[in-house]
């Protein structure tokens, strides 16, 4: 079992001792430019990038804020002109992947020559080089394959008459291969794979996109490959190649590093598991399963179903079980099964937390019998909690915290319950996990300001925890976070 400790939050690892994080995909903007953030260095400790520059010319950094899991780090832009009020009706800067040393995000960029909502985005590779400050990296647009229509073109300044091609960031993966070594690619429906490699020295002038077309295998080899029925939920990094995954239909390696004329190929989902898919709103992460890499290179599923494997919807379903199942030799083999009896009994230790299925699971980089779940009560109570699914035992507990105040608000009173439920309501998502603390420089610091234990945040969860004991959502009067 973890410590316990009084003041909400799991316990606080600084720097490289922090083996793995949980990001948030959702990154968060903050009024300091790029040149202010760098000239504020104690921002963000030794998580503070270099600064780059947008495709219209404005610098940014970008730092991490960063939790021991269940605890939810995230990353911060420093980039006042992504505040603009008309923003706020496209996406957030997002992170996308991540993979060793790197972590890869995108985020639209507004100009005044371009009518709105027809931004360029741009997309950023945050790398901890193990120098002091890591490096940020803009990678080059990609216009191979994007539209041409001189009336439509007239939308997309500054790239009049060459429109950026359209990849869809689920489609998108990062493999990194040491050393501030990585690739970057996209895999359509119809087989194009678009890639862009970064070498160490390499300026950002020499990395181009490169479009080919795979051999994609045939219909007795991957029946469901690419079927219209095909949703990819994540792309993972595996040796020297990326991996496309539909979590019901199977996985589509294909090498991007090394040599690149390796026949790509698919392995299917297991036999047991139900391939019909959960009614979701289309690109929505999935809460019942979801597909990792460990830190030794182990390809794990998890699913949450029912008793005949298939996914299972709605938070009060009575009747799951947890199964995990390791790939080996292109074959899955079951590793761990935990039954919503055994479940509950292990939350059962921890009187406030609620007898709900479990969601969005995140498994362990580095434990891989432990996996983090979200429990969603529906009453803006949401919690993130570690299971041992061997052991059958709760580990740490956190409430979800959606959003921090900077410092200069976080000593101000106790937020208003309009403000918890703005920053503490979760829209449903999964999270990416990543070791980029380990690759941080030896001397790096993460100071008050980096560590997600800002006292703003305390406050959220005093106040939501007695808003949760005043409606009776909670049972124990004095809870204890684990």
């Amino acid at each position: 079992m973890a410590r316990r400790t009084g003041d909400g939050q799991p316990p606080a690892v600084s720097g490289s001792h922090l083996t793995w994080l949980m990001l948030d995909r959702v990154i968060h903007c903050t009024e300091l430019s790029g040149e202010e953030a760098v000239r504020d260095g104690a921002v963000a400790g030794g998580t503070l990038s270099e600064t780059s520059d947008t495709c219209t010319g404005k610098t940014l950094a970008v730092s991490l804020r960063v939790a021991s899991p269940p605890g939810v780090s995230r990353l911060y832009l420093h980039w006042p002109e992504g505040l603009r009020p008309e923003m706020r009706e496209l996406d957030s800067p997002l992170v996308i992947a991540a993979h060793g040393d790197s972590i890869l995000f995108q985020a639209y960029v507004p100009l005044d020559q371009c009518r709105f909502p027809y931004y360029p985005i741009d997309y950023f590779v945050y790398t901890a080089s193990g120098r002091l400050s890591p490096s940020l990296r803009r990678l080059p647009p990609c216009f191979e394959g994007g539209q041409v229509d001189q009336q439509m073109d007239q939308l997309f300044h500054p790239y009049r008459l060459q429109q950026q091609r359209l990849m869809p960031r689920e489609y998108i993966g990062l493999l990194c291969h040491g050393d501030g070594e990585f690739t970057v690619a996209e895999l359509s429906c119809n087989g194009e794979l678009c890639l862009i490699h970064h070498a160490p020295g390499m300026e950002e002038e020499a990395m181009q996109w490169v479009v080919k077309k795979l051999q994609i295998p045939d219909s007795n080899e991957a029946p469901n490959l690419f079927c219209d029925s095909w949703d990819t939920d994540v792309v993972i990094p595996y040796g020297d190649s990326l991996c496309w995954v539909d979590c019901y239909l199977g996985l589509f390696f294909v090498t991007v590093h090394g040599d690149l004329t390796k026949k790509p190929h698919y392995v299917p989902m297991p036999a047991a598991m139900d391939a019909r898919r959960l009614y979701i709103d289309s690109g929505c992460p999935d809460p019942a399963r979801r597909v990792f890499v460990t830190d030794s290179g182990m390809i794990k599923l998890i699913c949450v179903s029912d008793p005949a494997g298939r996914s299972v919807h709605g938070c009060h379903h009575p009747n799951f079980k947890i199964t995990t199942w390791n790939l080996t030799n292109n074959k899955w083999e079951v590793d761990a099964t935990m039954q919503a009896s055994e479940f509950w009994a292990a939350l059962d230790s921890d009187k406030r937390l609620p007898l709900l299925r479990p969601e969005f699971p995140t498994m362990s980089m580095v434990d891989h019998d432990v996996v983090c779940f979200v429990l969603n009560d529906g009453h803006n109570i949401c919690w993130l909690i570690e299971v041992n699914l061997k052991k059958k035992e709760l580990g740490a507990v956190t409430l979800y915290i959606e959003e921090e105040e900077e410092e200069k608000q976080a000593e101000e009173v106790t937020p208003s319950w309009a403000d918890v439920v703005r920053r503490t309501f979760f829209l449903g998502n999964s999270f990416i996990p990543s070791q980029f603390t380990m690759y941080l420089d030896k001397h790096a610091f993460l100071d008050k300001h980096a560590i997600k234990s800002l006292s703003f945040s305390k406050k959220l969860e005093e106040a939501k925890l007695k808003r949760a004991m005043e409606k009776g959502w909670i049972k124990d009067p004095n809870p204890v976070l684990v």
